[in-house]
């Protein structure tokens, strides 16, 4: 079975997830409550949207910096 990247299955009591790209996590059922209970709880922060329409901070250039600090310096 198919979680997203991850395909995941059970050998014994634990539950082994392996990323597409070869990681494997063997979670033991204690690992997998304490994972469930986080996702729970933070269910609300997860859904929210990953990225926001405008970013709050604006990037600055090197070359702008030093442009704007040479226009600066008096003759």
């Amino acid at each position: 079975m198919r979680i997203g990247k991850y395909k995941f299955h059970i050998e014994g009591t634990n539950l082994i997830l392996t990323h597409s790209a070869g990681i494997s996590f063997d979670m033991t059922p204690d690992e997998v409550a304490g994972l469930s209970t986080f996702i729970n709880i933070y269910q609300k922060v997860i859904d929210l949207p990953r990225y926001e329409s405008e970013p709050k901070l604006k990037g600055t250039f090197k070359e702008e910096v030093e442009t704007e600090s040479s226009n600066n310096t008096k003759p």
